[in-house]
């Protein structure tokens, strides 16, 4: 009987813990986490294979593209008070940096078919060195959001066992 009350305890959240908020509410916070970083590194890997975009169909260079995240549950006093569950993290948007057009980056070279009449080229808004060092930040959070899945599906099997 213990093992059973252990086994609920752990997997379902306990007696305190708000209903349907056990490990499996972990796993699914944890996959919300990996989720947001995987587009936030694909938006990463669109800004570096664009750095040399002069002309997009707007006729200006490319944007670069930034990853708006929002908490998945709303935070305001009546919701925490009804709240069952946590839900991790959502991509609210991926949009171009805002003022865009006052970074870009103007080169002289007279011969490029983009060049305007003074021979200044428009380069996008895009640094290598940031967007390398935040694809680095971005591989750390979405290993660290695999390491809790695996943690969390590790006292899951625990708990399991622990009720046989």
């Amino acid at each position: 009987m213990k093992k059973f009350i252990l086994f609920l305890i752990l997997f379902r959240g306990g007696v305190l813990a708000a209903p349907g908020a056990g490990l499996e509410n972990a796993l699914d916070i944890s996959a919300s986490g990996a989720t947001a970083q995987r587009v936030k590194a694909q938006v990463i890997a669109e800004n570096i294979a664009n750095i040399d975009t002069t002309k997009t169909a707007d006729g200006l260079p490319y944007r670069r593209k930034i990853v708006l995240m929002r908490p998945a549950e709303d935070f305001s006093r009546a919701a925490r008070a009804a709240r069952t569950m946590l839900k991790g993290v959502q991509v609210t948007a991926v949009e171009a940096e805002p003022n865009a057009e006052r970074k870009f980056q103007r080169v002289f070279k007279p011969e490029h078919p983009d060049a305007d009449a003074q021979g200044f080229v428009s380069y996008p808004n895009i640094d290598l060195a940031s967007e390398l060092v935040e694809l680095s930040e971005v591989g750390g959070a979405f290993e660290n959001n695999v390491v809790v899945f695996n943690n969390t599906k590790a006292m899951m099997q625990a708990s399991l066992e622990l009720a046989q």
